[in-house]
Formats: structure tokens, sequence, C-alpha cells
């Protein structure tokens, strides 16, 4: 069972003698950037127009913390936290798959809503909902295969996603609802479609879907999840990026490939209430160029030591600094084979 914990804040106590100007000297700030920062999430009431009202007691401000609670740099002065909580309401999204190998392009597009259904020990749950049929290279008609998929891949919606502090996602639950959904959706698909291949596609699908391990498993390295619940939420410094090594499913059936990434703060826009982060990399997998080709199918793989392959990692993370939703995300992955391959992928609040 999932168990609430309680929130924290970290806060400035307001002290005797204290002004906006003397608090902005003291954090080396202006006094705008101590008021824009603070006014993102006081109440009404604790507002700051030109000065600290006479109530106020405790000010919100970029934290000040020692570099080992942060594990980010040798010498860390000033951070900056972007906090993981509960977001009100329904975000609507539209998605954009684009797979490119070579000269050509299958782009994937659908719509999601995602709705924060609370906090709990283990982390933050969030519900998935598929809201719009997938189109392929901009085409609602399917075949009929491409339409039983379609439907079999609904069953798993609304999906739930617990989700780490930081933002990553941990794991996909499993309940009962989706083996309700997968007999419905079993006889609707035979009303209208018969013969072999349909009964085959139906038992390869309950496999999956009504085991709960094999839910699970379907989803892992789930580019959709990987994209919108990534490692954003965290203490960031301007001068020091943090290191991290990613993993993603570049490459059709084949294991994810490691990149190299540093990600960091970009500058808070005042006025829009948005901030940037910005991921950039290069890839570093183990595997050889051959063998990576080997197992796309490019080229024979005679055993001898080649090169590693090379590729690069790009993602830009926009976050409403006011609710902490995040508005847009674009990622962009590429790697250098016999024939070059990339992943882009767009994600917007509608």
């Amino acid at each position: 069972m999932l168990q609430k914990p309680q929130e924290k804040f970290s806060i400035y106590n307001i002290k005797k003698g204290d002004s906006l100007a003397s608090v902005a000297t003291f954090f080396e700030k202006t006094q705008q950037e101590i008021k824009g920062f603070h006014n993102i999430f006081c109440e009404h009431e604790e507002l700051i127009v030109f000065d600290f009202p006479v109530t106020l007691k405790q000010l919100y401000v970029y934290p000040y913390l020692h570099y080992k609670a942060i594990g980010v740099a040798e010498h860390l002065d000033e951070s900056t936290y972007l906090q993981h909580k509960k977001q009100d309401g329904t975000r609507h999204y539209n998605v954009q798959y684009i797979s490119t190998e070579g000269e050509k392009n299958t782009v994937i597009n659908f719509e999601i809503n995602i709705i924060h259904k609370g906090i709990y020990t283990e982390g933050h749950l969030y519900l998935i909902n598929k809201i719009t049929p997938t189109t392929i290279n901009g085409e609602n008609d399917a075949n009929d295969t491409e339409e039983i998929k379609e439907k079999i891949g609904n069953v798993a919606y609304p999906l739930q996603v617990l989700v780490k502090e930081n933002g990553m996602w941990q794991e996909v639950i499993f309940d009962k609802a989706i083996k309700k959904r997968f007999e419905i959706t079993k006889q609707e698909i035979l009303e209208y479609y018969k013969g072999q291949t349909t009964y085959n596609m139906l038992a390869h699908a309950e496999e999956r879907l009504c085991n709960e391990a094999n839910f699970k498993k379907m989803f892992e390295n789930n580019w959709l999840l990987d994209t919108v619940f990534n490692n954003v939420y965290k203490y960031y410094n301007y001068e020091h990026p943090i290191k991290e090594t990613v993993k993603f499913e570049l490459l059709n059936h084949v294991s994810p490939i490691a990149f190299d990434v540093e990600q960091h703060i970009g500058d808070f826009e005042f006025d829009s209430k948005l901030i940037t982060i910005n991921r950039k990399g290069i890839l570093n997998d183990s595997r050889s160029r051959a063998s990576l080709e080997l197992a796309v199918g490019e080229t024979e793989y005679d055993g001898t030591v080649s090169e590693k392959a090379t590729g690069k990692f790009e993602q830009k993370i926009i976050i409403d600094m006011k609710t902490f939703n995040i508005v847009s995300i674009y990622l962009r992955l590429s790697i250098d084979l016999q024939t070059p391959r990339s992943v882009e992928v767009k994600v917007n609040m509608i």
C-alpha cells in the first residue's frame, strides 16, 4: 500500500531589520530575483511588491547547500532547487515521435493526458491516458492488422506510473482493471475480425497484458516514459553541470544505447515564469560500431576490433516555475552507422 509522506520546504526566516535590499545583498542576487522567486511559491497575502510585507515571516529563496548533499561538484556554493510537487489538474500534451533511417522518416503522432494522483513514500503517482488514435506519417486510415494493434495497445491505458522524487519513472502499476479492459477489447475485436492471425495476435497480447511480470517488462525502456519522466527535479548550480549516463532505445530490437550527458540549468525568465533545463552529450557505448551494425542487419561482423560508434544527445526541457509542470520537451538522439539513424521526440503542452 502506498503511504503519504509529509511535504517539506526550504525557507529563509526573516530577521529583525531585514529588507528586500539587504537580503538580496546577502544572497548576492538582485532584488528582482529575490522578489520574483519568492512570489512564485508564496500565498497571495505574502506577495512582495516594493518591499517585504510587515506580516511576512518566511521567504522562499534559492537554497544554499553543501556540495556533499548535492553530489554535483567539488566546491558548490549557490544552487537552485527544482521541486517535484503535487501538480493539480489534468495536463494535455501532443506527442510526436520521428524515427529516421538514412532518407526514410517515420512520424508518429498522438495526444495524452497526464494527471498527478498523489505523493506517496514510494514516489509520485501519475496517470497517463491516451486520448487520440495514433497516426503514422499523417495517416488515420489503418489496415486490419494495424487497427487490431491500436485497439490492443490502448488496453494499457489509463497507465499508472510511479515516479521518483527526481522525476525519473521507476515502474508501471499493474492492476485487475487491465485484465477487464483486455477481455472487453478482445470481444470487440472478435466481433469484427476472424481468422488465425487475429487469434494469434490476441493470444500474444493476453500473455503480455494480463501477466504482471510481462506487463512491467513490456514498458522497460519505453521511449514515451523515458522522455516525459526524466531526471529533472533536483539541485542545480549555474557553474557546475550535472554529469550522468543516460540510456535510450535508439535502435529497434537492440538494448538501449548509452550516452554521457551534461545537464545544466538555463536562465530563469521572470515575466513568463519559465526555466529551461538543457541536456547535451555524446554516445559512449561499450559496443563497437560493427557489432551495432550487425545487430540492425547492416553488415556481417568478422570478429575484428573496430572503432566505437559515435552519436549525439540533445534535450531541452521547459518548466513552468509557478506550477512545476513540464511545458515542453524536445529530445534528439543520433548514431552514425552505415545508415545514419536518429530519433526525435517532441512533447508540447496544449
